[in-house]
């Protein structure tokens, strides 16, 4: 296989190792953080003014924050399997909850155990997300240790302790997702007069039909986002006791990547406390913090459009690993070393598509099938998001960004020529995939009732 390395990030990672007290060559550990159903929107370091994120607001004030970072698809399964194989899910094959990673496939963690690491996946989740049997996601591929636990933070905190020299280590929390049940000492966003028992008896309703026929009132809908608000601090405070209990000297020597897989809708575009169908901003953009060693000579801020594939060969190169060329995410090294001009932003174009839905209220009903998928391209100015109809013709959504950044007025109409051309991008995008033809008959793992019944407890099935 051959191998992509940055001539010019040489000098760069000696002048990263002499800042942290070592050589060149010395490995440099990775946590990964991925917190999910986490709306960029919703951190203090992206602007929030709830105190949500107070450790993460923290390791990005000594890192760098992106500012516009995008999912291809915006369910954990399919979003995660790109963040570890810096693949799309055109070419990866995780388009569905229920597809498995290929074990050709090669894994982040795969190159992180090959150069000599100790790796983990401590995930919490309902389903076997990383599990690699027959009836796991694989997500997990590569890892030497992986679990699957309500007690994500605690069980990382005692695999670092036990184990010495360079590790990689991915965590998955997943406090933020619904049903916005945070623990007591975090429902500090809550109006107290609200009675929480009405709020307990409205999730007894079918899923679809919160998230599709919403009839809560405003106290209700503002109280779910309350504790919304209530799971992302609890998830950033676990995030505050796993870096707690880095031993110092190993801390300067780690870099640390928090992000989500998706973000969450809270009724903006009428698709209340769910994800994965719409294509909005607050479901497709994440928040995405880096820091470590050498992040003083790094910008603070990249507000350049960059994907969630890019993840993986940015932590490889950081850790002074080989990036292969199997991966399709950009480098983002050198784009954010403080001295870099860049000619072009890394992604010009992002395109991407929804999950199918599983849930009878969706007025689009077309979207349980594959071809019925909603589809977006997203500029950092334009935005065009296709939905499908079985009868008729599509829908176009189209949004400027830089006036209209909440997505409330669709210019499609005034915009032919602007639709066009996005249109064409696209379809470029996805006869450019081999698997576009494909995947419309596209098999999924065998579920076992462990799976279902998780699937009916996220509102993915009735």
């Amino acid at each position: 296989m051959r191998i992509r390395r940055a001539g010019w990030l040489l000098p760069f990672m000696f002048f990263i190792g002499t800042w942290c007290g070592g050589s060149a060559s010395d490995q440099k550990n990775v946590l990964l953080i991925t917190i999910d159903a986490l709306r960029y929107d919703h951190c203090g370091c992206y602007g929030y003014e709830r105190p949500t994120t107070p450790c993460i607001d923290s390791l990005a004030s000594r890192g760098i924050v992106f500012d516009q970072v995008i999912v291809p698809i915006p369910r954990t399964v399919q979003a995660l399997a790109t963040l570890v194989t810096s693949l799309d899910p055109l070419d990866h094959g995780v388009l569905s909850l229920g597809n498995r990673l290929d074990d050709k496939i090669q894994t982040l963690a795969d190159i992180f155990f090959s150069a000599g690491y100790s790796t983990a996946a401590i995930v919490e989740h309902p389903m076997q997300i990383v599990e690699t049997g027959d009836n796991g996601a694989n997500l997990g591929k590569g890892f030497k240790r992986i679990l699957r636990t309500n007690r994500p933070a605690i069980e990382a905190m005692k695999w670092l302790k036990k184990t010495p020299g360079s590790f990689f280590l991915w965590i998955h929390l997943f406090d933020p997702h619904w049903k916005y049940l945070p623990p007591a000492d975090c429902r500090i966003f809550s109006d107290p007069g609200y009675n929480h028992l009405r709020y307990v008896k409205l999730l007894k309703k079918p899923k679809g039909r919160i998230v599709y026929q919403n009839d809560w009132s405003p106290s209700d809908i503002r109280y779910a986002v309350d504790l919304y608000d209530g799971e992302i601090l609890s998830a950033d405070r676990k995030v505050k006791r796993l870096m707690d209990s880095l031993d110092p000297a190993r801390k300067t020597d780690t870099y640390v990547a928090v992000l989500a897989d998706h973000g969450e809708g809270l009724g903006e575009h009428d698709y209340y406390f769910d994800h994965g169908e719409d294509l909005h901003d607050e479901i497709i953009r994440i928040p995405w913090v880096l820091a470590g060693p050498g992040m003083d000579i790094i910008r603070k801020r990249y507000r350049h459009q960059v994907s969630i594939a890019d993840v993986a060969p940015t932590l490889l190169d950081l850790a002074g690993l080989p990036v292969p060329d199997t991966f399709s995410g950009v480098n983002l090294v050198s784009r954010i070393h403080a001295g870099h001009e860049e000619l072009q932003p890394p992604h010009p174009y992002i395109c991407g598509l929804s999950d199918i839905s599983r849930i009878p209220q969706n007025p689009h009903a077309f979207m349980s099938e594959n071809r019925g998928r909603q589809r977006f391209v997203r500029t950092e100015k334009w935005k065009l998001i296709v939905i499908p109809e079985r009868d008729g013709p599509e829908e176009m959504m189209l949004y400027d960004l830089e006036l209209d950044p909440t997505e409330r007025l669709n210019r499609a109409s005034s915009n032919p020529e602007r639709v066009k051309h996005l249109l064409e991008k696209i379809r470029e995008f996805l006869e450019s995939h081999g698997r576009w033809a494909s995947f419309l008959n596209n098999s999924e793992r065998p579920m076992d009732t462990d799976d279902i019944k998780a699937l009916k407890s996220l509102g993915y099935i009735n």
